[in-house]
């Protein structure tokens, strides 16, 4: 081989090796933003928009409202690669915590714009907040829920919220008086009501069953045996009369 064809294949292989170099680059680029990765890169960037439940303000405006406590949708964003990460919820102030929660992939703003105001044409529209609003409704909700002995929905990424403020916000519900679990079609109702008769006993919370209807108020299990063996005597009845709980809107979500 001549020192020309030398030359250049030398010149070939730096070519070669510095292709691979950028090649290998990329994909550590990309997966700064797949899976745990990008909850940690999520974690420390900036917040964006955010949006809670206008029923937050609505149905809680009235202390003296018989209205039963609806659950919260909230959605946090943070702002990652010019694109935004969003994690909805659906929140049980007091009881279950984060009860349902989905991660979005990357998407632009617009987009995510567009998903929001589909999930606000349902049955429980979503007004802009500050994420603070959304934080302080969120860890309000795990402490009381983790105080009875539950944990978040397993689709929950934390991550989003974080680091938790010094300082949350009195946002309505923070500190429930007591347990007020409203079932939901999904739920394994048996399990949380023995962790709650373990817990704070038979007597000390409110239950409104899945089959009891949606206009029934708290407290209509008041008679003796209101917990887990109640719930099995009314599990008997007419399937014909199981209905799905108010409050938790489904549209939009995925299992």
């Amino acid at each position: 081989m001549s020192g020309a064809d030398r030359k250049r294949q030398k010149k070939l292989e730096q070519t070669r090796k510095k292709r691979e170099l950028l090649k290998k680059q990329a994909r550590q680029r990309e997966a700064r933003f797949q899976g745990a990765s990008l909850l940690r890169v999520a974690q420390s960037a900036p917040f964006g928009p955010a949006w809670i439940s206008a029923s937050l303000s609505d149905l809680d405006s009235d202390p003296d409202s018989e209205s039963l406590p609806a659950l919260v949708t909230a959605v946090v964003t943070r702002r990652v690669r010019g694109l935004l990460l969003a994690e909805s919820m659906v929140i049980d102030r007091t009881c279950l915590g984060v009860k349902n929660a989905m991660l979005m992939p990357l998407m632009a703003e617009l987009d995510l714009l567009e998903h929001v105001d589909v999930l606000s044409r349902g049955s429980d529209p979503l007004r802009a907040c500050e994420p603070l609003e959304v934080q302080s409704v969120v860890f309000h909700a795990l402490d009381y829920a983790a105080s009875l002995g539950f944990s978040a929905h397993e689709d929950f990424e934390i991550a989003l919220l974080e680091p938790r403020p010094e300082s949350l916000l009195e946002t309505p519900l923070a500190k429930p008086t007591k347990p007020i679990y409203i079932s939901g079609p999904h739920d394994d109702v048996h399990a949380v009501l023995r962790k709650l008769d373990e817990r704070v006993g038979r007597d000390n919370y409110e239950f409104l069953s899945a089959f009891a209807g949606i206009g029934a108020l708290l407290g209509a299990f008041e008679d003796e045996g209101a917990g887990a063996d109640a719930f099995e005597d009314e599990e008997e009845g007419s399937e014909a009369d199981e209905i799905e709980t108010t409050g938790e809107s489904t549209e939009g979500w995925s299992e």
